[in-house]
């Protein structure tokens, strides 16, 4: 089975993150798959204990947009300010580190061209 972790990226504090990873530690003991939408936040906290603990083959992250056009969203969101350039670059790294791992765990196959509320929301739907 497939369990998947969505949450903010905007609030995130030391008790949600260690909720996190335990709830991810209790998918991969149970031996189930995990879901993320490959954003900062929740999602970029499960996927580095899958990185670090479990089976990247367990793993899917569902993109709004091509994964090329999701790190060139992430650096825009920086140089907008509403991001910082070191957060873009750990989650553009992460992305690629499991792209290099395992492909297959990347969805990114959408009709979408730009990440906005239409692209999200059919990620959001995906997963």
């Amino acid at each position: 089975m497939l369990i998947a972790i969505s949450g903010s990226w905007r609030v995130i504090n030391e008790e949600v993150k260690k909720d996190v990873e335990a709830a991810v530690r209790k998918i991969i003991k149970s031996d189930d798959g995990l879901v993320t939408g490959g954003a900062l936040g929740v999602d970029y906290i499960a996927t580095q204990v899958i990185l670090k603990e479990g089976d990247v083959k367990k793993l899917k992250i569902f993109l709004p947009i091509k994964l090329d056009r999701f790190c060139e969203h992430f650096r825009n969101r920086a140089k907008e300010g509403v991001i910082t350039e070191a957060q873009a670059e750990m989650l553009i790294k992460q992305l690629l580190a499991v792209q290099k791992i395992n492909s297959d765990a990347l969805n990114d196959d959408t009709p979408y061209e730009e990440a906005n509320e239409e692209s999200y929301f059919a990620r959001n739907y995906s997963i």
